[in-house]
C-alpha cells in the first residue's frame, strides 16, 4: 500500500489524514475578535528613561478568565527601561570578582523585520513612554520583559558557574567551563567569535498567528496580522516572550562549550549544537519543555501563554497537574510516554506535536522546583519569592550543566583533562599522557555532530539521565542533602522518566585504548593549574537506579519491535512537487543539503509511489509494536555504520579513477557481515569469528567496531592528485545489492555491482563535488542507491501497543485531519542508470527511548561506550528490501 493509498483508506473510514511535509505551525486559524483602544498614560509622575508598562498579559492583569478584549486602563505600572538612546542593552558577565566581561550590544528591539532596515526607536524628552497600543508603545514593552528575562537568566548563569567550580567532584566532572566570561560563552556568538546581537521584533507580520526564534539568525520574532486577528499581537503576552527568550538561553546553554581558549587563541568548533532538528524529535520537545520552564521561572504562575495562545486560539499550556486547564483529567503526573500527544483544550484529540510533548518536561522541572522549595533546608524558610528565586537557581544550574554536556562538540564535556583548556606550554600532553585521544562524549571532536545530532541526539533518556546524574552530583550532594536520591528517582518514575539503569557518571565514554596506561588515575586539571591532591578513575562502575524506585517507567526490549506481518511495510512519496518542497527544507552541518549532479532528480518523479530509477524518494517505515506498552521517540537511522568487513586490508584504496592507473590490483572489496543471520555464508555474507570483538589486533573484521568513525585515510588525501584509501574499519553505506551470475546469487557492494554494469566512477552519486572535480567524500558503495546526509534519521513520535506507525497515527486526529509529519521520513536517491528490478537491502537501525536493551551493555548497568554506536549492538537492524 502506497502512502495515498493509506490516506485515502483512512478518509474512507471518515478519518481526514493530511499528509504533509512540514512541520505545522503553533496554532492554527480560528475566528478574529476585536480589541479595544485605550488613550495614554500621564507621564508626570515617571522618573527619567522610564515608561508605564504592562507587568504580566491582560487576562491575569483582569483576573477575567476568557477575556477577549483587550485594555491596558489602570493595568500599567512605571518602569525604568534603559538610560540609552535606543532600546539596546549591554550583557555583562560577573566570573569572579577579578573578572568582569560585557557584550556591548547583546539585544536590541525593533518593529517588524519584515520591512527593509527596519530602525531602532528613540526615547523622547528623556522618557520612553508612547501612546497605548501603538508600535513604539509595544517596543518599549517588549524590551523590557525582554530585558528582564536575560539579566535574570544571566544572574542564574553566574550562579550556575560559580557553584558547579566551587567543589571538586572526581566522578562527575563539570561541564561548565571555568571561563565562561573570557571565552565569550554566555551570549550569542558567530562563526568569527563575534559577540551577536539578538534582535527581537515586537510586530512581525505574520499570514499565520506564530511567535518564534530563528535561531541561524539569532532573531526572536513575535507575531502580528490585523487581518486574522485585530488589534492583537503576540508581544501583549509577556509569558510568550519569556518563551521565546528561553529558545535563546537553549542555544547558549548547548554550545557553552563550543567556543574556546585554545592557548591565547579564542577558537570555535565547525558546528553549533541544536536542540531538535526534526519537524518533530524528542530533543525539540525538550526544547519546548524548557521554553515554557521559563516563563515560570519569571512569573511562578503555572501556566503559559494565557493571552498569547489562549484567548484567541484555545492553545495556552499549563505547567502543574493542578492548573485548571487540566479540568482534572490528570490522576496523577503527565506521564511519559502516555502523555505524549495530549493537548489541555482539546484532550479528545491526539496530536503528535513538540509543544504538547514538551508539557512532560516543562510538569517535571515545575515539580522539581516545588520538591526544592519545600525539601531544601536552605531554602524553605525564605520568603516565597526568595524561594522561588533559588529554588528556579537550582534549576538553571542542572539544565545549564546538562546541556553544556550534551551539546559539547569538542568531545571533551569538561575542562578537565581536555587539551583546548590548558596553556600551549602544557600541549597535548599531561604527565606523558595524550589528552588528544580522550573524549568523554558524542565520540571525537570530528564526529561530535553526527553523534550529537542524530547518533546518539538528546532524546528523553539521554537528557534525564544526564540530568539526573547532576542532581545527584549537584543537589543531593552539596546543595539540597534533604532532597536524597529516592525522591529524585521517585520523583522522574512519576512522570515516567527513569529510562535509565545507572547515571553514567564516571566517564566511561572514555576511548581508554589510545591512554598508554588506562588503569592509571589521572590527575583534573583547571583553566590554568593543576590540583594534584584530586583524582579521576574513568574504570570505576556507575552509580546505578535503585530498581524499587521504577513502578511507571516502563522499559521494553528491543526484540519487540519490527516489520509487520502481512501489512504494508513501508510507504513510498515520489510526488515532484512534494519532494521538492521538502528538499527545500532540509539543511544537513547548518548548510543546505548536497544532492548528486545529474544522476538523481526530482525531474524523474513519476509519482507512482515506486522507487524508481532517477527519483529522489521519500521513504517511512511502518514499524510495528508487538509489545503491550507503547514506545516513544523511535528512531530510525539509515547512515553509514560498521556492517561490512574490508576483504584484505592490505587492498585499501577507493575504486576511483585517479587510483586504477597506478593500484589497480589494490583495489578494497567490501563484503556485507552476517548479522541476525543475514545474509548466509552461501549468499555471501561474512560470519562473526569467535575473537573478542575489543581486539584492537583487528579493525575491519567483522567482530570488531570502528572507534574513529572514519571512512577516508586522511594521510591519503595530500598532494596534487588525490589517491584515497579506506580506513580498515571504515563505517559504509547501508545498501548492498543483490548479484547474481551462472554460478550463484549472493549480496555484494555497491561498487562489486556497479562495475558488472561498466558504470565509471563519475557515474555515481555523489561522486562530484559542488565545485567541480571529485567529492573527496565520495563512496562508490553507495554509487546506484543513497540516503542524502541531513535526511537519513526519522523519528516516530510512539508506537501504541500491538500496533503499527499507522495504526497509532490513525487515532491522531484534529477535528476529523491529522499530520504525518515529515520527521517520519528518510530520503534515498537512486541512480538513474539502475536497471528496474535490481534489488537492494538496506540495513537501517532503529530504537526507542523507553528502550530495556538499546543503551546498557547485555542488559547491565553500564551503557555502551559511544563507539559502540557505529555498530548494530544497541540498535535493531532492520532489513529493508
Amino acid at each position: 500500500m502506497s502512502l495515498l493509498d493509506w490516506t485515502k483508506t483512512l478518509w474512507d473510514k471518515k478519518y481526514a489524514l493530511v499528509f504533509a511535509l512540514i512541520s505545522p505551525f503553533i496554532f492554527s486559524c480560528q475566528d478574529p475578535t476585536q480589541a479595544k483602544n485605550t488613550t495614554s498614560r500621564s507621564t508626570a509622575s515617571l522618573e527619567d528613561n522610564g515608561a508605564y508598562v504592562y507587568t504580566a498579559n491582560p487576562i491575569v492583569l483582569s483576573g477575567r478568565e476568557g477575556l477577549k478584549s483587550l485594555t491596558w486602563s489602570d493595568k500599567l505600572i512605571p518602569k525604568f527601561i534603559t538610560s540609552n538612546f535606543y532600546l539596546t542593552k549591554k550583557c555583562s558577565f560577573q566570573e569572579d570578582s577579578m573578572n568582569f566581561v560585557t557584550v556591548n550590544n547583546c539585544l536590541e528591539v525593533k518593529n517588524d523585520r519584515g520591512v527593509a532596515n527596519s530602525s531602532l526607536i528613540q526615547k523622547v524628552d528623556n522618557s520612553w513612554q508612547f501612546e497605548n497600543d501603538t508600535d513604539e508603545f509595544y517596543q518599549t514593552n517588549t524590551f523590557y520583559h525582554a530585558k528582564l528575562v536575560q539579566e535574570k537568566f544571566n544572574k542564574a548563569l553566574e550562579f550556575a558557574r560559580a557553584q558547579s567550580h566551587s567543589y571538586v567532584n572526581v566522578r562527575n566532572p563539570s561541564s561548565i567551563p571555568y571561563r565562561i566570561g573570557n571565552n565569550k560563552n554566555y551570549w550569542l556568538s558567530d562563526s568569527t567569535n563575534s559577540e551577536k546581537t539578538l534582535q527581537v521584533f515586537s510586530r512581525c507580520y505574520l499570514e499565520s498567528l506564530n511567535a518564534f526564534f530563528d535561531p541561524s539568525k539569532n532573531e526572536v520574532c513575535l507575531g502580528w496580522n490585523n487581518d486574522e486577528v485585530a488589534n492583537f499581537r503576540m508581544a501583549q503576552d509577556p509569558s510568550i516572550i519569556y518563551h521565546e527568550m528561553g529558545h535563546v538561553f537553549v542555544k547558549i546553554m548547548m554550545n557553552l562549550r563550543n567556543q574556546y581558549t585554545n592557548g591565547f587563541t579564542l577558537e570555535r568548533t565547525p558546528f553549533q549544537s541544536n536542540l531538535g532538528a526534526l519537524a518533530y524529535d524528542e530533543a525539540g520537545a525538550i526544547n519546548e519543555g524548557i521554553a515554557d520552564y521559563f516563563a515560570y521561572f519569571i512569573t511562578a504562575r503555572e501556566r503559559v501563554g494565557e493571552w498569547g495562545i489562549g484567548a484567541h486560539f484555545d492553545l495556552d499550556r499549563p505547567m502543574s497537574e493542578e492548573n485548571e486547564l487540566h479540568d482534572g483529567r490528570i490522576p496523577n503526573k503527565l506521564r511519559y510516554p502516555e502523555y505524549l500527544h495530549y493537548e489541555a483544550q482539546t484532550p479528545d484529540n491526539a496530536i503528535e506535536d513538540i509543544h504538547n510533548a514538551g508539557q512532560i518536561v516543562s510538569h517535571y522541572l515545575v515539580s522539581l522546583t516545588k520538591e526544592f522549595k519545600n525539601q531544601c533546608s536552605s531554602i524553605r524558610n525564605l520568603s516565597e519569592q526568595k524561594k522561588h528565586e533559588r529554588a528556579s537557581e537550582y534549576i538553571m544550574l542542572l539544565l545549564t550543566e546538562s546541556l553544556a554536556e550534551i551539546g559539547d562538540m569538542t568531545g571533551k564535556s569538561t575542562d578537565y583533562l581536555s587539551q583546548f583548556t590548558q596553556f600551549f606550554s602544557k600541549g597535548p600532553l599531561l604527565f606523558g599522557k595524550d589528552m588528544t585521544k580522550l573524549f568523554f562524549t558524542n565520540l571525537n571532536n570530528d564526529e561530535s555532530f553526527l553523534w550529537g545530532q542524530q547518533v546518539t541526539p538528546p532524546n528523553f533518556r539521554r537528557f534525564f539521565r544526564t540530568f539526573a546524574k547532576n542532581i545527584r552530583t549537584h543537589i543531593t550532594e552539596n546543595l539540597c542533602t534533604d532532597f536524597d536520591y529516592d525522591e529524585s528517582e521517585r520523583l522522574l518514575d512519576d512522570y515516567g522518566l527513569l529510562l535509565f539503569k545507572s547515571y553514567k557518571d564516571t566517564g566511561r565514554g572514555i576511548d581508554l585504548a589510545h591512554i598508554n596506561d588506562p588503569l592509571t588515575e589521572y590527575s583534573m586539571v583547571d583553566q590554568s593549574s593543576i590540583s594534584f591532591g584530586s583524582t579521576f578513575n574513568a574504570n570505576n562502575a556507575s552509580s546505578v537506579v535503585h530498581e524499587g524506585n521504577r513502578i511507571n517507567s516502563v522499559l521494553i526490549s528491543k526484540s519487540l519491535i519490527d516489520l509487520p506481518v502481512g501489512k504494508a511495510t513501508a510507504f513510498v512519496v515520489d510526488s515532484r512537487g512534494e519532494m521538492e518542497s521538502f528538499l527545500n527544507s532540509l539543511t544537513f552541518e547548518g548548510k543546505p543539503i548536497q544532492l548528486s549532479d545529474g544522476l538523481a532528480s526530482t525531474v524523474y518523479n513519476n509519482g507512482n509511489v515506486k522507487i524508481s530509477p532517477g527519483e529522489i524518494v521519500a521513504i517511512s517505515l511502518n514499524l510495528q509494536n508487538n509489545s503491550n506498552s507503547p514506545m516513544a521517540g523511535v528512531q530510525i537511522l539509515a547512515n553509514d555504520w560498521d556492517h561490512m568487513q574490508l576483504a584484505n586490508p592490505a587492498k585499501n584504496y577507493v575504486n576511483r579513477t585517479e587510483n586504477l592507473a597506478t593500484h589497480a590490483g589494490d583495489i578494497a572489496k567490501w563484503e556485507p557481515c552476517q548479522i541476525d543471520g543475514w545474509p548466509l555464508e552461501t549468499e555471501g555474507g561474512v560470519a562473526f569469528t569467535p575473537q573478542d570483538a575489543h581486539n584492537l589486533q583487528n579493525p575491519g573484521k567483522c567482530n570488531y567496531t570502528t572507534r574513529t568513525n572514519k571512512i577516508l585515510n586522511e594521510f591519503s588525501l595530500s598532494g596534487p592528485t588525490p589517491m584515497p584509501t579506506y580506513e580498515a574499519d571504515a563505517p559504509q553505506p547501508i545498501c548492498t545489492v543483490q548479484f547474481s551470475d551462472e554460478n550463484e546469487t549472493k549480496w555484494v557492494s555497491q561498487d562489486e555491482h556497479r562495475v558488472s554494469m561498466g558504470l565509471s566512477d563519475n557515474e555515481c552519486l555523489n561522486s562530484k563535488s559542488t565545485g567541480g572535480g571529485v567529492s573527496l567524500d565520495f563512496n562508490p558503495n553507495e554509487c546506484l542507491v543513497r540516503f542524502v546526509p541531513g535526511a537519513n534519521q526519522a523519528v516516530l513520535g510512539k508506537l501504541d501497543p500491538q500496533k503499527t506507525w499507522t495504526e497509532t497515527m490513525a487515532a491522531t486526529t484534529t477535528n476529523g485531519q491529522g499530520n504525518l509529519l515529515s520527521s517520519a521520513f528518510v530520503v534515498m536517491e537512486v541512480n538513474k542508470w539502475i536497471q528496474p528490478g535490481t534489488t537492494f537491502n538496506c540495513r537501517l537501525r532503529t530504537r526507542f527511548s523507553n528502550c530495556q536493551d538499546c543503551y546498557n551493555k547485555n542488559n547491565s548497568g553500564e551503557d555502551y561506550l559511544d563507539f559502540d554506536y557505529a555498530s548494530e549492538k544497541p540498535f535493531k537492524v532492520i532489513n529493508f528490501s
